[in-house]
């Protein structure tokens, strides 16, 4: 219909003040403002090699777990398990798509050294050639900030290093998260999402995904039953439980899967792909018998 159903930004003011303090923390940071996404490393240095080693060291610890197939051995629970019929090249599936992770090195072509050092280190490779790709990057984040007329959707760090994620979750979070007002009477004005890809997300409380898929389905005139949703992260949590289908990836932590109502498999093994042919094929048989 080409038009915005729903839409909710920051207070200019507000997002002003926490891109500021999330500037002193030597991080990238970006900005969500529609359809862009502006983004900034840190200013006039590199990553300092102590924080690079250390980063790299633990990469590939979780590199060692991945080989060793973690993913692949996620334990179904009690819930209702989706599972395949042993081909792994679905229907109509395509693998296109992934040729986008080969190009990190043509995505680097107009960056400089510095930048090239930055994004090994704040993005980590699955996801590195995508940010590249999508991010519009500035040279001062909160002067461009400060330049538009309204402020952000959303704003988000990566934050490099577990010890920097620490850190700034004791700062940032501990003194909004979940209640209304922080230990000195000021109002929370965002919550802090943890995700699985090494960023922290700052949103507008219960802006979440779970409400923009309730506005969705009311448009619609859909009901929650009539919905499905899958997610493997906290961000994903109120939309799992919005939905009367809420599907969790094999590869989430517990606590999403117990939110969620179904597991699939994870995404090594096209768990959304699984978990969409599943519930077609659901659907197929409840018409049928409708039919009858």
């Amino acid at each position: 219909e080409n038009r915005s159903l729903f839409h909710v930004n920051f207070d200019k003011e507000q997002a002003l003040h926490l891109l500021h303090k999330l500037l002193t923390y030597g991080v990238y940071v970006e900005a969500y403002v529609k359809d862009q996404i502006f983004g900034m490393y840190p200013p006039s240095r590199c990553i300092t090699p102590e924080r690079l080693g250390v980063c790299a060291s633990e990469r590939n610890g979780e590199d060692k777990k991945t080989l060793h197939g973690i993913m692949d051995n996620h334990l179904p629970n009690t819930k209702n398990q989706i599972s395949g019929t042993g081909d792994t090249r679905l229907p109509g599936a395509t693998y296109a798509h992934y040729a986008l992770a080969e190009g990190d090195d043509a995505a680097k072509v107009n960056m400089s050294e510095c930048e090239i050092e930055q994004s090994n280190f704040f993005f980590r490779p699955n996801i590195r050639p995508f940010i590249l790709a999508t991010r519009t990057m500035v040279c001062d984040l909160l002067a461009h900030m400060e330049s538009l007329d309204e402020g952000p959707e959303k704003i988000q760090i990566f934050y490099g290093d577990e010890p920097m994620r620490q850190r700034i979750l004791q700062d940032l979070r501990d003194e909004y998260q979940g209640l209304s007002h922080d230990g000195t009477g000021r109002e929370r004005f965002y919550d802090v999402l943890l995700s699985s890809e090494g960023n922290l997300e700052f949103v507008l409380p219960h802006t979440t995904k779970g409400t923009a898929v309730e506005a969705l389905a009311k448009h619609w005139g859909l009901s929650p039953d009539e919905v499905m949703t899958l997610g493997d992260s906290e961000n994903d949590l109120s939309m799992l439980r919005f939905a009367g289908a809420g599907v969790a990836m094999g590869n989430s932590k517990p606590n999403i899967k117990e939110a969620a109502r179904y597991e699939t498999t994870d995404n090594n093994h096209q768990g959304v792909a699984k978990a969409i042919y599943s519930a077609i094929a659901y659907n197929n048989e409840l018409n049928k018998k409708k039919s009858k």
